[in-house]
């Protein structure tokens, strides 16, 4: 049986993990410059109604706009170096090479937005992308620390950190 905290809206965190998986594969394998879902590999994946709800919206987002125009496009990237005298290991989600030169290190989240305000939520994460940027700027030898952002799948919503 499942179960779910009381006041807690959504699923089970188990249910939310295997979402979160979910999405993460497709965005990790689909033509994000896509303009609508790719009915084909969402059928092969769990969660399936709840994966094409969040593709539609991206689909249909500015965000996926934006990395149609973009240089290069760089998904699940991992990422080990020393921060602070902390080894720090991870995996990008997606890097974005622009066309003005300049970089972007995007962190999908598959999050509820309806108890909390994007901004807020993406606080939490503020630390964690933070480092990610820092790892990128002396992997690929940035003069400039990229742009860290964190796209919210439901309710479709980027918020730069």
């Amino acid at each position: 049986a499942k179960r779910t905290e009381p006041n807690r809206p959504g699923p089970a965190p188990s249910e939310a993990a295997e979402i979160g998986t979910a999405m993460h594969s497709y965005l990790a394998l689909v033509d994000l410059s896509r303009e609508t879902v790719d009915e084909e590999l969402i059928r092969q994946l769990p969660h399936a109604g709840e994966i094409r709800d969040m593709a539609a919206q991206y689909h249909g987002s500015e965000l996926r706009a934006r990395l149609a125009a973009a240089a290069a496009l760089r998904r699940e990237v991992p990422l080990t170096f020393v921060d602070d005298g902390a080894i720090v290991h991870g995996v990008v989600d997606l890097i974005v090479e622009e066309s003005d030169g300049s970089t972007t290190v995007l962190d999908w989240k598959t999050d509820r937005l309806e108890m909390t305000e994007p901004e807020e939520r993406a606080e939490i994460y503020r630390s964690q992308l933070t480092s990610y940027g820092r790892g990128i700027q002396l992997a690929m030898g940035l003069k400039k620390a990229p742009e860290t952002v964190v796209h919210f799948l439901r309710g479709n919503v980027t918020i730069g950190l």
